[in-house]
Order: C-alpha cells, then sequence, then structure tokens
C-alpha cells in the first residue's frame, strides 16, 4: 500500500498552479485577439459561430458569478477577460454577418 501524503504537501504542491492560472487565464483570451482582428480586417464573420460565441459570452457569465461568489480571484480575472472577447466576437459578428 502506498505512503499517504500528508494534507499539506498536497497543498505545497499545488501552490505552483496557483501561479499558472492566471498565466493560463490570461493566455485563452489573448489568443483569441487574431480572430478578433481578422473579422475586423476582413470585414466579414463567414464560419464564425453566432450560437457558440454567445453560449461562451452567456457562459462565462455564469462563472464569473460563481467565481465571485466563492472568491476565486484568478479565475475573476480570467472570467471578465474572456466576457470581453467574446462579447467583442459577437457584435463582430451581428455586425458582419
Amino acid at each position: 500500500m502506498p505512503a499517504k501524503i500528508h494534507p499539506h504537501k498536497r497543498l505545497n504542491k499545488l501552490e505552483g498552479l496557483e501561479k499558472w492560472i492566471y498565466v493560463v487565464g490570461i493566455l485563452g483570451p489573448v489568443l483569441t485577439i487574431p480572430q478578433i482582428i481578422k473579422i475586423l480586417i476582413n470585414k466579414t464573420a463567414v464560419g464564425v459561430s453566432l450560437i457558440s460565441w454567445a453560449w461562451y459570452f452567456f457562459a462565462s457569465i455564469i462563472f464569473l458569478i460563481y467565481s465571485y461568489k466563492h472568491k476565486l480571484k484568478p479565475l475573476i480575472i480570467a472570467y471578465w477577460a474572456w466576457i470581453l472577447v467574446c462579447f467583442i466576437i459577437v457584435i463582430e459578428i451581428l455586425i458582419y454577418s
């Protein structure tokens, strides 16, 4: 039978994850910027799904509320960023479809 890991040691291993969650949480929305730029430059949203991006926007709002309720700062930051990029893409789709 494997030795049990003390709960505090498990938490220490997760502290490194805490730092990465900020990077990952911001990187996703930042990597969506090329999609925003592509729609804006080409003035077309052909092939970009309004249903998908509207859902991502709605889901991000739900996750943001959850994050506030549980005081999860990294997720609050990440979902504000996602709400912003999703909102921009939804508006672009409505304008350029």
